[in-house]
Parts: structure tokens; C-alpha cells; sequence
């Protein structure tokens, strides 16, 4: 997976339907020729990354370009987090941005009660 994903831009373009309109495509090497423009993708992808309030630490764009799997696969996963999160809230929480810890207040009343609607 990680080696799908070293030019950077599957991983931009998962950011842009997740953020609507956080990417700005003119800064897009959308078909990389060389190490180097593939980096500036994955640089951004790291920038956004930080943007969407993920914790990066230790990622850099010569990460994703490299494959380090660990790396990327902890941005994935909070690709998915992030999803999760801003789906349940809309679901859930008539679309309030709820945190982690509204979730699992609201899932274990839920339980508790139940699980009425």
C-alpha cells in the first residue's frame, strides 16, 4: 500500500474529498517526473496533514516518497479517524463537529439505554 502511494497524490486526492477544497492543485505535481516533485507532494500532504490537526511527528515528505510503510500507514489511519469522526457527526450530531469523547458519551448512553433512536 504504501508503495501505491509514494508520488503523493492518491494521498491528496483522498485529503480533497475528505476537506473539500484544502488542496490547492496549482501546488500539485500531479504526474511527478522525478524524486524531487514527487517530495514537494509529499511535503504538502504533511503540510495539509498538520492543517487537518493530525498528529505527524517524525513524517516528512521523503517518508511517503520512500514507502516507509509505519509512516504512511499512521497517516492513513488518521485519514480513516478523521473520516469517522466528521461522518458520525453529521449522522449523530446534526452535523456539530464532535470530539472523540462526545462519540463515546453518546455510543455508551446509547448502550445504556438501549440503543433507541
Amino acid at each position: 500500500l504504501a508503495e501505491s502511494l509514494r508520488d503523493g497524490v492518491a494521498l491528496l486526492r483522498a485529503m480533497d474529498k475528505l476537506e473539500p477544497g484544502i488542496v490547492d492543485w496549482r501546488r500539485v505535481n500531479l504526474s511527478p517526473r522525478n524524486k524531487y516533485k514527487r517530495i514537494e507532494n509529499g511535503n504538502y500532504v504533511v503540510e495539509l496533514g498538520r492543517a487537518m490537526e493530525f498528529t505527524l511527528v517524525g513524517i516528512g515528505g521523503t517518508d511517503i516518497v520512500d514507502g516507509y510503510a509505519k509512516l504512511v500507514h499512521a497517516l492513513l489511519w488518521q485519514l480513516m479517524r478523521y473520516h469517522t469522526l466528521k461522518l458520525i457527526s453529521s449522522l449523530a450530531f446534526d452535523g456539530f463537529d464532535a470530539e472523540e469523547d462526545d462519540i463515546i458519551a453518546w455510543a455508551n448512553d446509547k448502550a445504556s439505554s438501549g440503543g433507541g433512536g
